[in-house]
């Protein structure tokens, strides 16, 4: 499995235009274009609204977003912040049953917790130029997210991950929080580099990465009339406890796991 830290966007665009997949070729260059501000703040490409009008069936089928390793698909930074034990512990792993998700899956090693990210951006158009149609009406986003307890140390650390969907304006349509800590609190890296504790959704733990039974499924309403064109952003940070007690390692602690898998637009 290739995990890419900071794809290049020549790297992407030659990669995308090999596999010869025209739509989206279109679209994983326009993505890239908008990358590096995308990455900087939230705010994306503003657009002015346009009347919706009938779209056929053909042109409103769901909308999946792309694989962890599709080069051009996603920016991740692993880590965003802090220090981890080995970041290779955290990667995207596919099951035949559950499909691809991303596992954070390692020891923060800072003296303060450490945080992932993973962005990916999705074209709206009025039309099929874009990911998502705004002609076909509501949009449903769904994700699904899973845990998995630690199986060494006494003591069991709880991540907590952040999922974010921002507008073109940059203005929040959703956010969601998610924890192992089975009191729902959970301490989170705001975007702007601060530690927030809020209430998060526990996720209850599976027993494998290929058990479907014990995930829980997010989803998020998006109407159409009141989308406009342009870049949404799906923003997702994961932030890790430290295991360092008075600035040593406690090999006695160990972090859960936690993971989410690619957002999917249906049409409602």
């Amino acid at each position: 499995m290739t995990i890419f830290d900071n794809p290049s966007n020549a790297h992407a665009a030659k990669e995308t235009a090999a596999n010869g997949r025209a739509h989206t070729r279109g679209a994983i260059s326009r993505r890239n274009l908008t990358r590096g501000m995308l990455w900087a703040a939230p705010a994306v490409v503003a657009s002015t609204a346009v009347p919706a009008f009938a779209a056929s069936g053909d042109d409103c089928k769901p909308v999946k977003g792309p694989d962890f390793n599709q080069v051009g698909g996603w920016m991740i930074a692993n880590p965003a912040s802090g220090a981890l034990q080995s970041r290779a512990g955290n990667r995207p792993v596919t099951a035949p049953e559950t499909g691809q998700a991303w596992w954070s899956t390692e020891n923060a090693v800072s003296p303060n917790p450490a945080t992932i990210r993973l962005m990916s951006v999705y074209e709206a158009t009025r039309g099929t130029d874009g990911d998502l149609n705004l002609n076909c009406g509501e949009f449903v986003m769904t994700y699904n997210v899973s845990a998995l307890e630690a199986t060494t140390g006494t003591t069991h650390l709880h991540p907590s991950m952040d999922i974010y969907l921002f507008s073109p304006q940059g203005e929040i349509i959703s956010r969601q929080v998610f924890t192992t800590d089975p009191s729902g609190k959970a301490t989170v890296m705001t975007r702007n580099n601060t530690l927030q504790t809020v209430t998060g959704q526990v996720v209850p733990f599976a027993s494998s990465v290929n058990d479907p039974a014990t995930g829980i499924s997010a989803r998020v309403p998006l109407r159409g009339e009141q989308l406009e064109e342009g870049m949404y952003q799906f923003d997702v940070v994961i932030t890790i406890p430290t295991i360092r007690v008075n600035g040593k390692l406690d090999t006695n602690r160990q972090v859960n796991a936690i993971a989410f898998t690619p957002p999917t637009f249906s049409v409602a």
